[in-house]
């Protein structure tokens, strides 16, 4: 999901319980926030992670993670 205009969609669509945000699928962490704010004024709940990266890449998932509401 690259384009948040397919988030919009698939939930006017009904077409979806969760998404699972991945940081780099989506064009970085600026992006992910977006995403992140869009799903929690949606209420769509949300799983994030991504598929590589070292120490760094972990840290920035840990705390984005840790910014959605439980």
């Amino acid at each position: 999901m690259e384009n948040i205009s397919v988030l919009i969609r698939g939930y006017q669509d009904n077409a979806m319980d969760l998404i699972n945000l991945k940081i780099n699928r989506v064009g970085g962490l600026t992006r992910a926030r977006q995403f992140r704010d869009m799903c929690i004024s949606m209420g769509i709940t949300m799983t994030v992670e991504d598929a590589w990266g070292g120490d760094i890449a972990t840290a920035a998932i840990a705390h984005l993670a840790h910014s959605l509401p439980k």
